[in-house]
């Protein structure tokens, strides 16, 4: 198994998870978009001197991101099953959101598919805010408070030694014989 994959997919699950946080709370109420702004620059703050970050710390950082593993699966299986109940594929909800998205791109669309857009985005947001209340609970599950799995999260994007170091429990956690397709 190429363990700099995982090692990539690994942030990457974590870093959707950081987003997502920052989106719901978004999405919840735009009044409390400046607290976000606060809660980001401590975060960034953290980020900058997060620190040694303990062997301990680091199996609880791993066990978290597998069980986000898990629920992002379960999650993204019943975003595309919601999706499919309103009649609209995947790759045409992406091109709507994504239109939605640019300022300078016009979204072109039937009314129809807007209406079935709509209606499969709310329910998206729904799983969403759903699997993100479940992340949260297993951040706070392992032990870890969410600001320092953040800090985490954002220094072994800069930090080589700590990326090898979490690679490293990878190996050592994973079962003899199994992994996901050497």
């Amino acid at each position: 198994m190429n363990f700099k994959i995982l090692g990539s997919i690994i942030i990457s699950l974590a870093f959707l998870f950081m987003v997502g946080c920052n989106q719901s709370q978004k999405e919840k109420d735009a009044s409390e978009e400046e607290n976000q702004e606060q809660t980001e620059m401590s975060g960034q703050a953290e980020q900058q001197d997060v620190g040694e970050v303990s062997d301990e710390e680091l199996d609880q950082f791993l066990a978290i991101i597998r069980q986000m593993q898990s629920i992002n699966q379960s999650a993204q299986q019943e975003m595309v099953s919601s999706l499919q109940s309103e009649g609209i594929d995947v790759q045409r909800y992406s091109e709507i959101h994504k239109a939605q998205q640019s300022p300078d791109q016009q979204v072109d669309a039937t009314e129809e598919e807007m209406r079935k857009f709509e209606e499969a985005n709310q329910k998206i947001q729904q799983i969403q805010q759903e699997a993100q209340k479940e992340m949260e609970k297993k951040i706070k599950a392992e032990g870890m408070t969410q600001s320092r799995y953040e800090a985490i999260g954002s220094a072994l994007q800069q930090d080589t030694v700590l990326m090898q170091r979490l690679q490293e429990k990878m190996q050592q956690q994973q079962p003899v014989g199994g992994g996901m397709g050497n």
